[in-house]
C-alpha cells in the first residue's frame, strides 16, 4: 500500500461518522489486512510513545472492530490458497498453525523460501466454505490460527475460535485426539522433508512428543461383535502392511489398524464395522492377546506402523518417568545394595457399567513404594448430583489391606464432579507378604453422597500387570 491511500484510509477513520468501518468494508482486500497488520498497529505505536493512553485505547478499540470485518471478508473471499506440505497431504504446520494465502502473486516466493528448508509444497485453492471446513480439521488435529499471508510482510494471524467455535463441527461424545494427530502432522511433516540440514535435535524432540501422545491417547479401533446366548465375541481386522514396512526376511507383518477420530476411520472403514474405544494399555494388551505385530495407526491418514516391541518400550519408558521419584529417593544408599533391589512396576485398571479405572501405576523398589492412582470417570448420570465421595485402592486378602484413600467435600452444598485424577501416595504402603497379590487382589471403590443425602458404593477389581516383566518378554 503507497503513502496516500494509507493516509486516505487514516483520514476515513478520523472523520467518517462509522469510524471508517464502512470504507473498510469496500476497500480490496489485501488493503483491509493491512489496516490491521500497519495501519492501527502504527497508531497504537504512535499514542503509547505520546504516553495517550486514550489514544492507544481507542484504536485498540478499533482494532477490534475492524478485525471483525477482516474476518468475515476472508471468509467471504473467492479465492485463497492453503499451503499444503506434499509429504504429509496436510496443511503446512508452522508452531501449530496453518498458513494461507490471500493474495497469490506471491505465491512462488513463498514456494522457494520453503525448499530452501526442504519442504515442498502445493497450493490448495480454497473459498470461505473450504476455510471454514478447514477450520473442523484444525480442532481434530489440534492446530490453534490460521496465518492469513500475502507471500512478501504482511502477516494476520487468526485463531480457529474467531471463525467457528468446536460444537459448530463435532458433538461432545465425538471422539477426537488433537494431540495425537499435531504430534503426527509434526514429527512426519519434519521426518520426510528433504534433508538440507542437520534436524536431528528437532527430529528427537518430536518424536518424544508423539510418544507421550500415543501413550496418552484414547484410540478408536474397528471390531465385529458376534452375540451368542449371553456372549458376545469381538473380532478386530488385521491389515497386512509386510509390503510396506521393514521386516525380517519371512515375517508376515500383520498390524491391528487403530484410528484417532471417526474422519479417520471412515476413510478405511465406513459403516462396514463397528468399533470401540482403548486406552493405550488396554491396546498394548489386545496385540498381544491376538498375536499382532503391531498397530498402523490412520492408515489412510498420516500413517504410522508402531511395532509390539515398541510399544513395550513406550509403555515402559513412561512408566520409568514416574520410577524416577523413587529411585531418586533412594540415591543415597550405597551402589552394592541398589543392586540388590529390583524395581517392579505396575499397571492397573478396570471398569463396570458405573465407573471405569485408568492409567493406574504401582513402583516398588524394594525400599519404598510408589502408587499413583490413575484417572476415575464415571459412565452414568447417577454422578450429577454427588457432593461427597471418597477413593480407596486396596488389596483384598485376608484382610482389607488399604493402599491408597481420599475423599472430596464440598461444604457449600454443591455438586462436584467425581472423574478425575485419583492422587498418589508414597512411602512405607505395602507389607512384603502383600506384594505378590497385586494381580489377582487389587480393588477399587467409590463410595458417594448425593443432593438427597443418598449413599452409594461402587467396587471393581483391577486388572493389573507388572510392566517390568512385561517388558523383558
Amino acid at each position: 500500500m503507497d503513502s496516500t491511500k494509507a493516509q486516505d484510509i487514516t483520514r476515513h477513520i478520523f472523520k467518517d461518522e462509522d469510524k471508517g468501518c464502512e470504507y473498510i468494508k469496500n476497500l480490496a482486500l489485501s488493503d483491509s489486512v493491512e489496516v490491521l497488520t500497519k495501519i492501527i498497529p502504527a497508531l497504537i505505536n504512535e499514542a503509547e510513545e505520546k504516553k495517550n493512553v486514550n489514544d492507544a485505547g481507542y484504536f485498540s478499540w478499533l482494532n477490534d472492530i475492524y478485525r471483525k470485518i477482516v474476518i468475515e471478508k476472508l471468509m467471504n473471499a473467492e479465492h485463497l490458497w492453503t499451503i499444503y506440505c506434499d509429504n504429509t497431504g496436510y496443511p503446512y504446520v508452522v508452531d501449530n498453525d496453518i498458513v494461507v494465502l490471500y493474495d497469490y502473486a506471491n505465491h512462488l516466493k513463498v514456494e522457494e523460501r520453503l525448499k530452501k528448508y526442504g519442504f515442498s509444497i502445493s497450493f490448495g485453492v480454497e473459498d470461505g466454505q473450504g476455510i471454514m471446513s478447514e477450520v473442523g480439521h484444525m480442532y481434530r488435529n489440534g492446530i490453534k490460527n490460521i496465518r492469513f499471508i500475502d507471500g512478501r510482510d504482511n502477516m494476520l494471524t487468526i485463531s480457529r475460535e474467531e471463525i467457528a467455535t468446536y460444537d459448530m463441527f463435532f458433538k461432545d461424545e465425538y471422539v477426537t485426539n488433537p494431540a495425537l494427530q499435531n504430534a503426527l502432522i509434526s514429527f512426519f511433516q519434519e521426518f520426510r522433508k528433504d534433508k538440507v540440514d542437520d534436524n536431528s535435535p528437532v527430529l528427537a524432540s518430536k518424536e518424544t512428543d508423539l510418544k507421550v501422545a500415543l501413550r496418552n491417547a484414547d484410540l478408536m479401533v474397528p471390531c465385529t461383535k458376534e452375540e451368542k446366548d449371553d456372549s458376545v465375541s469381538i473380532a478386530h481386522p488385521y491389515v497386512d502392511i509386510t509390503d510396506k514396512v521393514e521386516h525380517k526376511e519371512g515375517e508376515q507383518v500383520l498390524a491391528l489398524p487403530v484410528f484417532t477420530d471417526g474422519i479417520e476411520l471412515d476413510k478405511c472403514y465406513f459403516d462396514k464395522h463397528e468399533n470401540m474405544l482403548y486406552t493405550y494399555m488396554e491396546l498394548l494388551k489386545s496385540v498381544k492377546e491376538i498375536g499382532a505385530s503391531g498397530i498402523v495407526i490412520n492408515p489412510l491418514g498420516v500413517s504410522y506402523y508402531v511395532p509390539l516391541d515398541i510399544m513395550k518400550k513406550i509403555m515402559a519408558v513412561m512408566l520409568s518417568l514416574l520410577a524416577c521419584t523413587v529411585l531418586l529417593a533412594g540415591c543415597n544408599t550405597s551402589s552394592e545394595s541398589n543392586e540388590e533391589q529390583s524395581l517392579k512396576v505396575y499397571s492397573f485398571s478396570g471398569e463396570n457399567e458405573y465407573i471405569s479405572v485408568s492409567n493406574g501405576v504401582i513402583i516398588l523398589d524394594g525400599k519404598d513404594e510408589i502408587c499413583y492412582g490413575g484417572d476415575l470417570k464415571v459412565m452414568s448420570d447417577d454422578f450429577a448430583n454427588i457432593t461427597t465421595y471418597s477413593t480407596t485402592i486396596y488389596i483384598n486378602g485376608s484382610e482389607k489391606e488399604t493402599l491408597l484413600s481420599n475423599g472430596v467435600d464440598d461444604q457449600t452444598g454443591e455438586t462436584i464432579d467425581v472423574s478425575g485424577n485419583v492422587g498418589q501416595i508414597s512411602g512405607d504402603i505395602l507389607r512384603d507378604s502383600d506384594a505378590d497379590k497385586l494381580t489377582d487382589n487389587l480393588w477399587f471403590e467409590l463410595k458417594t453422597t448425593n443432593l438427597s443425602g443418598e449413599e452409594n458404593t461402587y467396587q471393581v477389581q483391577l486388572e493389573t500387570t507388572e510392566i517390568t516383566k512385561e517388558v523383558k518378554k
